[in-house]
């Protein structure tokens, strides 16, 4: 119950969801994969059966894409776009790659010791977000009670409540519509968003606080204004639309 409620003090942040998305190509090819034929002879056949006339035979190490599956067979496509269903235990899926996501940081006026913890944190979460699809991410950190604001991060009316001496993290990352209803469960209501397919960014921020924090307390005097021996760190996920709104 502890860690169920420390989940919803994390405030999820969903501004002008957007309906369409020109990013969103990678999401219609989610169901689709790579492979590769793992024997020496593969039948590609018509139909998903194995009477069905042959079609043409791949050979070992030949690469295709998966197009769709039944239980126990693949449609696919051949480097010569040649098409048909083949037996799935003649095949090895092919991970892709996850490539790491940009991340930009915005803060308040940090010292140069507290730049280069930081630049570490984002390096450990670039890491941990890595996806298959490109990722924008922008990470804003800000000390409550500070003047000095750049530009895009949070305002001083957005850090008033806080703690004195407390650091508040925010992660924003772009939402689009259509992406999260391919990811969603379909009996997600329109206009509603299911946290746990956002679990993981936020399992993320976590860490990321942890590791702020244990840091405070180890060299108090390189992160000064504190205001007590537990510093607070508070953290923040931003779903940010393409509409910027």
């Amino acid at each position: 119950m502890q860690k169920f409620a420390e989940y919803l003090l994390l405030t999820l942040l969903c501004v002008g969801l957007s309906i369409g998305c020109p990013d969103s190509g990678w999401a219609a090819a989610a169901g689709s994969g790579k492979g590769v034929i793992r024997v020496r002879r593969a039948n590609v056949r018509k139909t998903p059966d194995k009477h069905s006339p042959r079609l043409f035979t791949l050979r070992r190490n030949d690469i295709i894409k998966i197009l769709k599956e039944r239980p126990d067979w693949f449609y696919i496509v051949s480097t010569e776009e040649q098409q048909g269903w083949v037996f799935k235990s003649l095949v090895k899926i092919v991970k892709p790659a996850k490539v790491k996501p940009k991340i930009r940081i915005l803060s308040d006026a940090l010292s140069g010791y507290q730049k280069i913890f930081i630049d570490r944190l984002v390096l450990r979460m670039q890491s941990q977000l890595a996806d298959i699809k490109p990722q924008k991410f922008e990470f804003l950190i800000s000390r409550a009670g500070s003047d000095e604001k750049t530009s895009g991060a949070p305002s001083k009316s957005s850090v008033a409540k806080q703690k004195p001496g407390s650091w508040l993290l925010i992660l924003r990352s772009h939402f689009c519509r259509k992406d999260y209803q391919t990811e969603s469960a379909p009996e997600i209501e329109p206009g509603t968003v299911d946290l746990l397919i956002y679990q993981h960014r936020l399992k993320v921020m976590l860490e990321t606080r942890d590791l702020l924090r244990a840091e405070i307390e180890k060299n108090p005097a390189l992160w000064p204004d504190t205001g007590s021996a537990l510093p607070a760190v508070e953290i923040l996920l931003v779903l940010k639309s393409e509409s910027g709104d």
